[in-house]
């Protein structure tokens, strides 16, 4: 027999099923590796910039993505490099710790990408835009978002393709994650 269904089985069933599908990733566990302190130690003696650890000042913003669905992969660190000698120490410390590693410029990876349990490199420091007239070539850091990108370029007339959201970042984009204005 083909009975209808009532307004109070069909909230109790979307509810329930809802729980289920989304549980996992919007109210599952938050996810955070444990590194070893002394390993944490010696990374954080080689670098210039700081190491910032779970518990830290400012650690829950630094880890949170902007794809909210991976807010509960959480570093066991974030190194917030300032030199190139930097990112090599955290490459370096990764490779003989066996700690997996992610970059954040912008945090805007649809996919995770920038998310991991073991250290994250963030690229907020690398931050800035510069044209050199004589060959025309413009360098900007994996760090710098659009918004400064375009402000820093429209002083001397020039532009780049680049993204349309001004809070993501060169390094994502510039390795195949986004679409730009002046894009076919």
């Amino acid at each position: 027999m083909n009975e209808l269904l009532s307004r109070r089985k069909f909230l109790t069933s979307s509810a329930l099923w809802s729980g289920a599908l989304l549980s996992p990733s919007v109210f599952g566990k938050t996810s955070e590796a444990q590194i070893p302190n002394v390993a944490l130690q010696s990374l954080r003696r080689s670098l210039t910039g700081p190491l910032v650890t779970p518990g830290d000042q400012g650690f829950n913003e630094l880890a949170l993505p902007n794809n909210l669905r991976y807010r509960a992969i959480r570093p066991g660190a974030i190194a917030l490099c300032r030199s190139p000698e930097d990112i090599a120490q955290c490459l370096k410390w990764c490779s003989q710790t066996g700690v997996s590693l992610a970059t954040r410029g912008g945090g805007h990876s649809y996919a995770g990408y920038s998310s991991t349990e073991g250290l994250m490199i963030n690229l907020m420091n690398f931050n800035t835009a510069t044209y050199t007239p004589q060959d025309g070539t413009i360098t900007v850091g994996g760090g710098i978002r659009n918004g400064s990108i375009y402000s820093a370029l429209s002083k001397v007339n020039r532009s780049i393709t680049h993204g349309r959201c001004p809070t993501v970042a060169a390094g994502g984009f510039l390795l195949g994650g986004g679409v730009g204005f002046d894009m076919r």
